[in-house]
């Protein structure tokens, strides 16, 4: 079965002239690949224990077993030594750093090595350096923790020593970092996460403030649609108040005028005779006069009382009056009899004797 799934991976990659993939779990299968496929080359890459270690800090969620972590690498780099000096012309043992920062060498060296139809001149390869990767803290707190592990130091001196060098060693980045290089970011790292632990609170009290503020916003939404309601109901009194009031209004209007129609009031009866527009001797009864609306009766309650055309202000004033109803018109004939104006003339005098003579 694993024979057929191979020879389809290699059949779906005929076309290409070189391919391959990269995996550590292919591990286990460097010897099944190797007979498989004769023409097939490996490149190895690996690392120092240290950055093994490095990594998991970085990676890892939990705690991890720095012992089990350290036989793990033990294993993968045994396992990739062995193949090689078995193997020395299929195979390239590089530094990992290497084939990351020199990348077209290694391309170069491949393809003279086992004369792949490879081309690096002109391909501009861009690979994040691994210098940075990692903080002086996590360097030395990796270098510490593999500190006294004598068959994995050993087993890594093997390694240096069989590594294809496409740099001198001494280019290559100390791992290692000093104490006070460990120290000094111990700090900036405390730094940063008082500043995380600050952030933190801020976001938890901003939470709480939109916890509170949506709180009162729904509270808000309630006491609106409470306040709708009511007015909605309140409007609704009021106009039924509304026309209540209208409906005795027009009730007590014609009440009034039932009960004073056809009894002239002394005062228009008086005035009447002297007014040019109307008929001599006809008098002009309550029900004539009251019966008028707006600009109408204010003007005919001018020329009853004071014997002109009313002027602008006062025409808008007593219009405003009498467009509450009857009992508006009755306040501005008040008004007008009870004015100084009206005092002053003779149909004013008349209106006065025939009060205290008890006539209306």
């Amino acid at each position: 079965m694993w024979e057929q799934l191979a020879a389809n991976i290699f059949i779906a990659h005929m076309h290409h002239p070189v391919w391959g993939w990269a995996d550590e779990r292919s591990l286990a299968l460097l010897d099944f690949w190797r007979t498989f496929e004769p023409g097939v080359r490996f490149i190895l890459l690996c690392v120092p224990p240290q950055t093994f270690v490095a990594e998991a800090i970085l990676t890892c969620p939990d705690p991890f077993d720095v012992q089990g972590l350290l036989e793990s690498w033990r294993l993968k780099h045994e396992a990739m030594l062995r193949f090689y000096l078995r193997h020395p012309q299929e195979s390239l043992l590089l530094h990992a750093d290497d084939a990351l920062q020199c990348a077209l060498q290694v391309i170069e060296h491949c393809r003279k090595r086992w004369d792949f139809p490879l081309d690096a001149s002109d391909k501009a390869i861009a690979v994040a350096a691994p210098d940075g990767r990692y903080s002086p803290l996590v360097r030395f707190m990796a270098a510490h923790l593999g500190q006294g592990r004598l068959e994995e130091q050993s087993l890594w001196n093997e390694i240096e020593a069989s590594l294809v060098c496409l740099r001198e060693p001494g280019q290559r980045s100390v791992f290692e970092a000093t104490i006070q290089e460990a120290v000094a970011d111990f700090h900036a790292v405390k730094d940063r996460l008082e500043e995380v632990t600050n952030l933190k609170a801020r976001w938890e009290s901003a939470l709480q403030e939109i916890a509170a503020l949506q709180q009162q916003l729904q509270a808000t939404a309630e006491a609106k649609q409470s306040l709708e309601t009511r007015l909605k109901e309140t409007s609704e009194e009021v106009a039924l108040i509304l026309q209540q009031l209208h409906q005795l209004q027009e009730e007590f209007e014609h009440r009034f005028l039932k009960a004073w129609m056809g009894r002239p009031w002394a005062i228009f009866q008086r005035l009447g005779k002297d007014r040019p527009s109307q008929e001599p001797g006809k008098a002009m009864t309550a029900r004539q006069l009251l019966a008028l609306r707006g600009e109408n009766f204010v003007r005919a309650a001018y020329r009853a009382i004071l014997g002109r055309e009313p002027d602008p202000q006062g025409l808008a004033h007593y219009r405003k009056l009498a467009a509450l109803g009857l009992v508006g018109r009755m306040a501005v004939l008040i008004r007008i009899l009870y004015s100084e104006e009206a005092k002053s003339k003779r149909r004013a005098r008349a209106f006065w004797k025939q009060t205290r003579a008890g006539v209306g």
